[in-house]
This record gives C-alpha cells, sequence and structure tokens, in this order.
C-alpha cells in the first residue's frame, strides 16, 4: 500500500491495527520520562497495572502506515480505561477515523483506538482529536 495524504482519509475508514509486546524497556522509559523511579520496579514484574496512558499514542503506529501529512496539534484526547495494561504482555490496538472536519480553515480529524490484550480483554479506548496546522 502507497502511503496517502490526509485528503484521502474517510470517515469510517479503518486504519488497521498493530500488535506488540509491552516491553520492560517500554515501561522504564516511560516512568523515567515521567520522573517516577518508585513505580517502575513493580509493574515491570507485572505485578501491578501500568497506567493506560503509556499506550494512549498509539494512533500514531497506525496513522504512519498509511498517511504522510504531518504538523497535527494534539488537540484532545478521552481516554476509557476498561481494564489492566501489563508489562511482558502482547497487545493489539485497532483504529478507524470517527470524524473529519474543517474550522476556520484548519482540518481535524477524530480517531478512536482500542486497545485488547492477548485473549481479548478490552484494555483501554482512546479518542483523539487531532488539528492540522500546516
Amino acid at each position: 500500500m502507497s502511503a496517502q495524504n490526509l485528503d484521502d482519509m474517510q470517515v469510517g475508514e479503518d486504519l488497521g491495527s498493530v500488535e506488540y509486546e509491552i516491553t520492560d524497556q517500554e515501561v522504564a522509559r516511560f516512568f523515567g520520562g515521567v520522573g517516577d523511579y518508585t513505580f517502575k520496579g513493580e509493574a515491570a514484574k507485572g505485578n501491578r497495572c501500568l497506567p493506560p496512558i503509556m499506550i494512549g499514542n498509539d494512533y500514531l503506529k497506525l496513522y504512519k502506515k498509511k498517511y504522510t501529512t504531518v504538523g497535527a496539534l494534539h488537540a484532545k484526547l478521552q481516554m476509557e480505561a476498561l481494564g489492566c495494561l501489563r508489562s511482558n504482555e502482547k497487545v493489539t490496538t485497532s483504529g478507524k477515523v470517527l470524524d473529519k472536519f474543517n474550522k476556520r480553515g484548519k482540518t481535524s480529524v477524530i480517531i478512536l483506538t482500542s486497545t485488547t490484550d492477548s485473549d481479548g480483554k478490552p484494555i483501554v479506548n482512546f479518542t483523539i482529536k487531532l488539528t492540522y496546522i500546516f
């Protein structure tokens, strides 16, 4: 599939899915990035639920598989936590385009991502609004 431009994006479009493992390195990078060095040890052992916001940017993995347009402002994020995200667990994130509109000369899109664990149980849904500024 060739890369497409934002103009090609359609409301209702399936953005596909990505499957990957929540690695200890990702956990350490996240907690180091937010300055919390006390939580990561237990989380890395899989003993505690990880904050779902840690995978809040998964929409980029889906978007970049198909589209080339850059220059978006992450204008809004809504999170619905449904289950437990754990280290060393495989997850699958899928997405679709909920809306696309122009306001004040800027194109905005709303994307829904849903993440499930390896058993197909829901972990988290994110609704993301992106406004393209270029």
